[in-house]
């Protein structure tokens, strides 16, 4: 299925000036470009980069996948048709250039050592937008479409993107808004996302107000117990358990310090797919439909 939607960020492109001649599509996860076809080889770096190709271009046109993407990609792929040296898990030059890329589609905070190194074996470079908020997405979608020769499905992506936040605002209508708090806590320390990030993004479009960022904090806080206290929120919004993710509930759950809260009481913990809760692509979308189920779930 695909999903469109997953930092006021700017688009920032690299060294991608020449019209591409070659183009690819399709819907349906593929295996790996052969050395040698004729088909356009790109090469995302992370997980959101995966996600933008699949949904612009189709999985054929993607000549490996970064390890990570494997969990945290929201896009359909097979990962088995990436087993056998389909995958990496070091953003180095040396590593990149063996799968024989034309395009590497890159993060502004990746290293630009090892970008510099790919532009100077003649690799092109695409820089994905940074996504703080739905305009974001919105403006990465064209810039990407028009970069990729995808301007057709791109229009196509943002026609779905407007029509599912439209249904999201008339299903999650609220006189009040709940209180939320996104939140993460791997056993050393709690963090909470405030505004301009892509949580903050899913929590206000499934219809909710985001209790941290209204407390004045931005970004991906640390944020200690007498803190979660002070914010009170109606529910907290955490990863579901996964390889990397899972001990947040079970904090939660186990910290002596909330269980007074009002939201603990009630068991008010909506938890969101690892791969959605995590997204900084055009799925937040997504994300925000799974939030909304969790609090329809939990009766809110």
């Amino acid at each position: 299925m695909r999903t469109p939607t997953s930092i006021g960020g700017r688009l920032l492109v690299l060294a991608l000036t020449a019209a591409l001649g070659l183009s690819c599509s399709g819907d349906a996860p593929r295996s790996p470009v052969e050395p040698g076809s004729t088909a356009l080889r790109i090469l995302p770096t992370n997980a959101a980069a995966v996600d933008f190709l699949v949904d612009l271009v189709g999985v054929e046109c993607i000549v490996g996948l970064p390890y990570t993407a494997l969990e945290f990609a929201c896009a359909p792929i097979d990962g088995a048709a990436f087993e056998g040296g389909g995958t990496f898990d070091s953003f180095t030059a040396e590593v990149l250039l063996a799968f024989d890329p034309q395009i590497v589609v890159v993060s502004p905070w990746q290293n630009h050592d090892t970008i510099e190194r790919l532009e100077s074996a003649g690799v092109r470079i695409v820089t994905l937008p940074v996504i703080e908020d739905l305009d974001d997405v919105r403006a990465g979608l064209v810039q990407l479409g028009a970069e990729l020769d995808a301007e057709e499905r791109a229009t196509e992506l943002l026609a779905e993107l407007d029509a599912r936040v439209a249904a999201l605002a008339e299903r999650t209508a609220r006189t009040t808004p709940l209180r939320a708090v996104s939140y993460t806590n791997y056993g050393s320390g709690g963090w909470a996302a405030g505004s301009g990030c892509t949580a903050d993004v899913v929590i206000r479009l499934a219809g909710l107000t985001n209790a941290v960022a209204e407390s004045g904090r931005s970004g991906h806080d640390s944020i200690d117990i007498e803190g979660l206290l002070t914010l009170d929120p109606d529910l907290f919004v955490v990863s579901r358990p996964s390889e990397t993710y899972g001990v947040t509930r079970a904090y939660l759950e186990g910290e002596e310090g909330l269980a007074g809260m009002a939201c603990m009481q009630a068991g008010a913990i909506v938890e969101v797919p690892t791969n959605l809760y995590s997204t900084t692509s055009h799925y937040v979308v997504a994300a925000a439909e799974a939030l909304a189920d969790g609090v329809e779930a939990l009766g809110l």
